[in-house]
């Protein structure tokens, strides 16, 4: 997960900013590759296809279907000459969380997840290796880290990167996107730092309470209610904060630690030139029919079915053979990580029509932008 729900001055307190990601002590299997070099929990296998997945190309089908409700880990180690051949397959064993201990970050990097997965399902590892040297450019980051994805996108368009390069990735594109993030975020962590006493967490949401009201009657605004947010949210991050229209800025002390999540916009700036912002709610099956071949449409959805605010990217698209594809880079229990499909029928179109009842409207009543790019 880790997108921000827009719309409001002060939006509610994200699903993904829950503490405990749920995880599993179940006994790792072998994926259900043989191409795989690396191991995955129990559950996470192949729920309709019909052709072995060694086979290549992958057929239609579910593919890294999770048997949690979050943190589903990818693969490890070094990536295959099949799946590097195959992007699909490399896909479907990439996640936002690397094996084994994770980032820091991970939590929020559904939305680089998904701009780099479609790169590579759309263009292979020459566009994916595309993607990361242009957020590399960015002037969010140090030189150290422009360096280090740089170095990780010579990787991958030289078939030498490794699933952790993959995620480490995802880490440094979200860092390279995020400039600010919701007051609602930013005062949910301060609530967890530990760092507020009892009253001042008190104090802290009876504020909060004070900003939502005033969305829906801008006259129940007061000023006192923003300047104590600043006040003890300041305290939680040792920072002077300052509330522009509902969003505090990341600042450089937080630049590797703040897990917000990245708005509609800087998914948008992270899409690429080629980015669009389409209207979906009760549209969005038409707009994946709609997609050509080599486009990608990424949405915020619900990251369950009943979750109650769209704080989660998924990506719907078509490879360059016409083909269509889901890629859910943190899914729920039952989700797969990507189903693939000749056509918007059968068993892919139900898988489709799952994530389209999961969209929920934003606080402002509206449903999410979608983000149409040609990765």
């Amino acid at each position: 997960m880790g997108g921000e729900v827009s719309g409001a001055k002060l939006r509610p307190i994200h699903h993904h900013q829950a503490k405990g990601v749920e995880k599993t002590d179940a006994a790792k299997k072998p994926d259900p590759s043989p191409s795989a070099p690396a191991t995955r929990p129990a559950g996470a296998g192949d729920a309709f296809s019909t052709t072995p997945a060694a086979k290549p190309p992958l057929a239609e089908g579910n593919y890294g279907v999770s048997n949690q409700a979050s943190g589903l880990p990818s693969a490890h180690g070094r990536i295959s000459d099949a799946e590097w051949a195959d992007p699909a397959k490399l896909v479907s064993k990439l996640t936002q969380y690397p094996h084994g201990k994770k980032d820091t970050q991970s939590e929020a990097t559904c939305g680089p997840s998904n701009v780099l997965g479609a790169a590579m399902l759309s263009g292979g590892s020459d566009a994916a290796a595309g993607v990361l040297k242009d957020a590399a450019k960015s002037s969010t980051l140090t030189d150290k880290e422009k360096t280090e994805l740089n170095d990780i996108g010579d990787r991958v368009k030289a078939h030498t990167a490794t699933f952790e390069d993959l995620n480490k990735a995802q880490e440094l594109m979200y860092r390279s996107a995020h400039t600010r993030i919701p007051a609602t975020d930013a005062i949910d962590q301060a609530i967890d730092s530990g760092k507020l006493n009892g009253h001042e967490v008190k104090e802290l949401k009876k504020a909060l309470a004070g900003e939502q009201a005033a969305v829906d009657d801008p006259m129940k605004s007061d000023p006192k209610n923003q300047a104590t947010i600043e006040r003890l949210v300041g305290k939680a991050f040792n920072e002077t904060v300052h509330v522009d229209s509902g969003y505090i800025n990341v600042s450089a002390k937080r630049h590797t630690t703040d897990v917000g999540g990245l708005g509609d916009d800087e998914l948008a700036k992270l899409a690429g030139s080629t980015q669009s912002s389409v209207s979906v709610g009760p549209d969005f099956m038409k707009q994946v029919k709609a997609l050509a071949p080599g486009q990608a449409l990424t949405v915020r959805v619900g990251a369950k079915h009943n979750e109650a605010n769209a704080d989660h990217f998924v990506t719907v698209g078509r490879r360059k053979d016409g083909s269509f594809y889901i890629y859910n880079p943190d899914p729920g229990k039952g989700d797969a990580t990507l189903s693939l499909g000749k056509s918007v029928s059968g068993k892919f179109e139900d898988e489709l029509k799952k994530y389209e009842l999961r969209q929920k409207r934003d606080p402002n009543n509206s449903f999410p932008p979608g983000v149409r790019y040609n990765p």
